[in-house]
């Protein structure tokens, strides 16, 4: 019996890695900016040069969408590539190797601080997370980062100073976000610290030490990216000004804040659960073990809060999900009731598959938006730029796109809601845009709110009525409009 539930977790992770692999490869790379994060890993694959920015996405004229974040992520994968050639299912076996370290090394946190049953507990809530599950089948880096936050913790708490210095050092060259959980780190390191005054200092003075090569190269990479988007102060103003009229915001699909219920969505029930079970049994708190994790959220929190107040946007929780599945874990541990157990896990185990069919679902391109990327690579001039809410183009057709992203924030309402014909072709023609793709899964009634995460009915309803606009092909999922000058 005891055999058999130390072989559990790792059979459950085992299928769990591989229902996430096998939704990955089933599906095409496309949801937010995963298409962006794989054409910079082939740049670096062809070059093996760090990119600045993709030309064929969200550039103009001189005006470049400079890529900020350093690429530890894209530079493991091109190196990846060396060995397999390009290829999504590397891509995503890539990407499920940083789940299983998530997952391991929470296991292995749990475990050390508590116990083999609480670690348990951890890995079933960890596993299942809709948000985990999700970003670990799309490529963005979010889940590696919590993965170099775990292991570095893991390390940490193991005495293993240079090794989790090192790999938290990394973890400035994963993603930016590392920079809202550093002061949570600094209250680990001085909490998890063991020995005499002098010792302590030689601990945390190897852990520096071992981070700060990383931490130097993320800071250049950085101000080398600020040295070159000094240009956009001399971009040109807006054309028009956004009447006052329209109240234009930007919307995110995880916005936490605007539907609180996104935090049950993407977080999951075991968790919340965990959490609640946790401050209810609040008197069975182990002070030494519980409080510098929850002194490390609370700072996270605070900085989380201050940062994404106005949306709450789910995925940049994920780098804190780590410490967030000790406390819940600790939170099961106390519920003694077996029929309650049993529901959880079973919840578990449904939300985690819903979430596999759910991704791998709206990952998957639909045909006849295949078709039309063949089309635009075609029939349509090598530099041609399409104004399209999906980034994806540049991946499938090898033409440019542009989105909101460099356009005015005032011009992209002033289209679509005010503009005549005339207007709206001064527009097209500024940032050179010769066609118009609308992806009509991203079509949305404008009445009552308008937002920038996909095309506007009314607009879309007046297309055809507009006097430089023409017809070039349409389906059930997408139509094609060229910009007549």
């Amino acid at each position: 019996m005891k055999h058999y539930k130390t072989v559990l977790p790792i059979m459950f992770l085992v299928v769990a890695a591989a229902a996430i692999f096998i939704s990955g490869i089933v599906s095409d790379v496309h949801l937010g900016d995963e298409a962006l994060h794989y054409r910079m890993a082939q740049y670096i694959y062809h070059s093996n040069v760090w990119p600045v920015y993709d030309p064929l996405n969200q550039t103009y004229g001189p005006y470049k969408w400079y890529y900020q974040e350093p690429m530890l992520w894209h530079t493991f994968l091109a190196a990846i590539w060396k060995l397999t050639g390009i290829s999504q299912a590397a891509a995503q076996l890539y990407q499920v190797l940083y789940f299983i370290i998530l997952a391991v090394s929470t296991y292995h946190i749990i475990k050390k601080l508590y116990d083999d049953k609480t670690a348990r507990d951890g890995i079933l809530i960890i596993t299942t997370m809709p948000v985990v599950v999700a970003l670990s089948i799309i490529l963005h880096t979010d889940i590696p980062l919590a993965a170099l936050a775990a292991l570095s913790f893991m390390f940490l708490i193991n005495e293993k100073y240079f090794l989790s210095g090192m790999v938290f050092g990394l973890m400035f060259i994963m993603k930016r976000p590392v920079y809202i959980i550093l002061p949570a780190f600094l209250v680990f390191i001085i909490c998890y610290n063991k020995g005499l005054a002098r010792q302590r200092i030689k601990n945390i003075s190897t852990f520096l030490i071992a981070s700060l090569p990383f931490a130097l190269l993320a800071l250049f990479h950085r101000k080398v990216m600020l040295g070159m988007q000094r240009e956009l102060l001399n971009m040109p103003p807006a054309l028009f000004d956004n009447p006052a009229n329209i109240n234009f915001i930007f919307k995110e699909v995880s916005d936490m804040r605007s539907l609180p219920l996104n935090a049950v969505i993407y977080l999951g029930v075991p968790l919340i659960c965990g959490v609640a079970f946790y401050f209810l049994n609040i008197k069975k708190i182990i002070i030494n073990k519980d409080a510098p994790i929850l002194a490390g959220i609370a700072m996270f929190m605070v900085i989380y809060f201050k940062v994404f107040w106005n949306t709450l946007i789910a995925r940049y929780l994920v780098v804190c999900i780590p410490f967030l599945v000790i406390i819940a874990a600790r939170g099961l541990s106390f519920v003694k009731n077996v029929q309650v157990k049993r529901l959880i896990v079973t919840i578990a185990v449904i939300q985690f598959f819903l979430t596999c069919i759910y991704t791998a679902k709206e990952r998957i391109i639909p045909d006849d938006t295949k078709q039309a990327y063949a089309y635009i690579k075609n029939n349509t001039p090598v530099d041609a730029r399409i104004m399209c809410s999906r980034f994806d183009i540049p991946l499938y057709s090898d033409r440019r796109c542009i989105w909101n992203n460099y356009m005015a924030l005032s011009e992209m309402p002033y289209l679509f809601w005010k503009a005549n014909d005339e207007d709206m072709l001064k527009v097209w023609n500024k940032y050179g845009i010769d066609y118009l793709l609308v992806d009509k899964r991203r079509i949305y009634d404008d009445s009552k709110v308008q937002h920038q995460l996909g095309w506007p009915y009314s607009f879309v309803k007046n297309m055809p009525n507009l006097k430089h606009l023409e017809p070039v092909l349409e389906n059930k999922t997408v139509s094609l409009w060229k910009v007549s000058r």
